[in-house]
Parts: C-alpha cells; sequence; structure tokens
C-alpha cells in the first residue's frame, strides 16, 4: 500500500535488496498542505 503510495508521490526507486526499498525524490513536484492541516512555526 505505501509502495503506491510513495509512487503517486513523484518518488522513484533508485535501489531495492530483497524487502528493502530506497526511494528518491527530487522535490520537482511539492504538494501543497491542504486546508484541514494546520502547521505552526515556533
Amino acid at each position: 500500500m505505501m509502495y503506491i503510495s510513495y509512487k503517486f508521490a513523484g518518488f522513484k526507486e533508485i535501489e531495492k535488496d530483497g524487502n528493502l526499498i530506497i526511494f528518491e525524490n527530487d522535490l520537482n513536484r511539492i504538494q501543497s498542505i491542504p486546508s484541514y492541516v494546520k502547521v505552526e512555526v515556533s
């Protein structure tokens, strides 16, 4: 389930060793924060 989530979020599989998969994201496409999420910086 999380594999598909990462793929939809723009992550690419760069390495695989058995059950371990390492993903990478170049951050070209950053999703905006949903309106129902409140972010506070202190």
